[in-house]
């Protein structure tokens, strides 16, 4: 080893201020930039005993060519033994004032410098004046400062220290700067052979260790970093309060960036996302395949009610689906992170290329507003749910005291509460509901509402709409509608936000919200059909023990065929009114297009619904499974005796039925104006109760 002084130096920050911080800069520096000495162990501490031979022939050198200088170039040196950083660069100015051809005093000069470029420059007056090894290893020491603004410099830097390494191959120094410089250009091969070199020569130098501990820290492991310093501290290369700011240093620099953190959060979270999305759509399918086996193989001993394994899948079930609904709330924050992630990756992308299309940031923040909107609403309206809206004309308790009846009876049958509320709808629909908060309708408490389609009355028989009702009975009475509140808010949810994202414009490709409220809503009514096809099972089961099953199987076999017959009727009826083509409407039961579809059509699409196959995502079982179903649960049991009146059509039940139909078209003219804005033309009242005849001399719609 040839010179007692630093190829590289503590700048200006590491003068003026308290020991420790000057040593763990030195360290910091070491650690990261080949801060090697080309004697002793490094700058700036206590521990740097400079060569006496070497130091005795520089200082004999400047004597001879500038002997007033001598005192200057003594000082500067005990200044930077002790750390003194500013006053020994001052010092080195004042010597090479006095003699500019003194290649040491601008080395070392060039070691302390805190301006990189005028560190370069220094260097490369040093080594115009004497082309050495230790020159040579400054100067790239000085560019390897530099490389990560002056990217070419890291080029120089490896050739300078090639250089020296040909004239020092065993000098530790050189040695240490080679794999700093390996280091920085990723050559796993090159930084190994200097670190097996140093160990060769250097075991127990400084900077043999200072390199293995830079090597550890460039490959993120700072465990083997902590290694190394305790063979230091074994071998006493280091004072024990420079051991102990070295140990800091590598916890410091090896604790992740706050960028690097919120990454990995951000990795864990997704992958917690994921496999939580996973889990539950797998528990959900593997759970629906349970159900739909366990309904199948389950009979109910005559009384229709959910007995064996299916009392606990149902159980299971729920909770499964009431973890699905929590998890899709719990996703919305997360969707919201990825909507603005998305919109700030747009923004940095045109920062980056240097344009900004203002058109196309415009539209990424319409999208980004519209979508963070919908994601809001989407939990507004379930938090702040609007006063329910009447599904159809609410008939009061008493006003047709033959269907009270008829909804006493079928509730006495099936020993449970009778429904407290009946609306007639336009429609061809019967279903029942629960109004009332979620504890209400989860204890049972919820006012039981009937919803009963006007359409589907037309030519059903009293005797199939018991049956028909016994079914929706065992809805109530299985309490399907009165647990899954949360499930339903999840579909309202759901079916808001995809609503709002598709009349905005955003349901796009590349935008979050309108991928996960899509896939979602999938994946829940995936997961939750093995459910609801349970609860028709079961809802059957008690229509067919109560009523019989060929009672019920024409009352399912009716509505499939009424409801397919009039949403046809529906949407020619709607073409004309919304073409301006519509004659005054007054009753829209008998009003018939002039393009009305072909009775042998609707027969047809009918006869398809009644034998198709059960998709994966149907809430129902396919109806000729239900249908067969039904007869086969007779099978062996004498058929029920029909009952007095049984035969009549089920409108035998409701008096005035022109007026209960002219009703319900002033409603339909009142929707057609809300939404569509088309006022529809209404025919005098007194046509109301008209025949189909009257209106188009045709025969009504079957």
């Amino acid at each position: 080893m040839h010179d007692g002084e630093p190829i590289d130096g503590a700048t200006d920050e590491l003068g003026g201020g308290d020991m420790d911080r000057a040593r763990l800069d030195a360290m910091i520096r070491a650690a990261t930039t080949a801060f090697m000495v080309a004697a002793t162990a490094w700058s700036g501490t206590a521990a740097a005993k400079p060569d006496a031979a070497y130091e005795g022939a520089r200082r004999a050198e400047l004597a001879a060519v500038a002997p007033d200088a001598v005192a200057d170039w003594d000082q500067a040196n005990a200044d930077r033994q002790a750390n003194r950083i500013d006053a020994a660069r001052a010092g080195y100015r004042r010597v090479v004032d006095r003699a500019p051809r003194f290649d040491a005093a601008l080395r070392r000069l060039c070691s302390i410098e805190p301006d990189p470029a005028r560190a370069v420059a220094t260097c490369r007056r040093a080594i115009a004046l004497r082309r050495s090894w230790e020159n040579e290893a400054a100067l790239a020491v000085a560019l390897l400062h530099t490389s990560t603004v002056d990217t070419p410099n890291l080029g120089e830097a490896d050739s300078l220290a090639d250089a020296a390494l040909r004239d020092a191959p065993d000098e530790p120094s050189v040695l240490a700067i080679d794999g700093e410089i390996a280091l920085a250009r990723d050559d796993v091969a090159r930084f190994d052979r200097d670190l097996t070199s140093l160990r060769r020569v250097a075991p127990d130098a400084p900077e043999t260790y200072l390199t293995a501990i830079d090597g550890a820290l460039a490959h993120g492991d700072p465990a083997a970093a902590q290694r190394e310093v305790s063979r230091a501290e074994a071998a006493h290369a280091f004072p024990p309060e420079d051991v102990a700011l070295l140990r800091a240093h590598i916890v410091e620099v090896s604790r992740p960036s706050f960028t690097a953190r919120a990454v990995t959060l951000a990795e864990r979270i997704a992958a917690a996302w994921v496999v939580c999305a996973g889990a539950l759509l797998l528990l959900g399918i593997g759970l629906s395949r349970a159900t739909v086996r366990a309904a199948a193989q389950t009979d109910d001993a005559g009384d229709g009610s959910a007995i064996g394994g299916t009392a606990h899948v149902k159980r299971a079930y729920a909770a499964v689906i009431g973890g699905a609904s929590l998890f899709f709330y719990l996703s919305l924050p997360l969707v919201v992170v990825a909507e603005i992630a998305v919109f700030g990756a747009l923004l940095y992308a045109c920062f980056a290329i240097g344009r900004i299309p203002i058109k196309l940031v415009l539209v990424a923040f319409v999208v980004l507003a519209v979508s963070l909107a919908a994601i809001v609403r989407s939990v507004w309206i379930v938090v702040f749910p609007k006063p329910p809206e009447d599904p159809g004309l609410p008939i009061e308790r008493g006003r047709f005291p033959r269907l009270d009846r008829l909804l006493a009876d079928v509730a006495a049958r099936m020993e449970t509460r009778a429904v407290d509320r009946v609306f007639l709808s336009t429609g061809a629909e019967v279903a029942v509901f629960e109004r009332g908060n979620v504890v209400a309708t989860a204890l049972g408490r919820g006012q039981r509402c009937l919803v009963l389609g006007a359409a589907v009355l037309d030519g059903l028989r009293i005797g199939a709409l018991r049956a028909v009702l016994a079914h929706e009975y065992g809805h109530l009475k299985n309490e399907d509608t009165s647990g899954g509140s949360f499930s339903f808010a999840v579909r309202r949810s759901m079916n808001e936000m995809l609503g709002a994202l598709a009349k905005s414009g955003a349901a796009t490709w590349y935008n979050p919200a309108w991928l996960f409220a899509k896939y979602a809503y999938l994946a829940f009514v995936r997961l939750t059909h093995g459910a609801t096809r349970l609860q028709e099972v079961l809802a059957d089961r008690w229509a067919v023990s109560t009523c019989g099953g060929a009672a019920f199987a024409e009352g399912l076999e009716h509505v499939i065929r009424r409801s397919i017959a009039f949403d046809a009727h529906i949407e020619k009826s709607l073409d004309e009114i919304l073409g301006g083509k519509a004659r005054p409407l007054a009753n829209l039961y008998t009003y018939r297009p002039e393009k009305a579809a072909a009775p042998d059509e609707i027969a047809r699409i009918a006869q398809q619904a009644l034998e198709r196959e059960a998709s994966a995502y149907d809430s129902h079982p396919a109806p000729r499974e239900r249908i067969r179903a039904a007869h086969a649960r007779d099978a062996g049991r004498s058929a029920m005796a029909k009952e007095a009146g049984d035969d009549d059509e089920a409108w035998h039940l409701l008096d005035d039925r022109a007026a209960l139909e002219a009703a319900l078209t002033e409603r339909l003219c009142e929707r057609v104006l809300d939404v569509y804005g088309v006022t529809v033309r209404r025919a005098p009242a007194e046509a109301a109760g008209a025949t189909t005849a009257v209106e188009t001399g045709a025969a009504p719609p079957a």
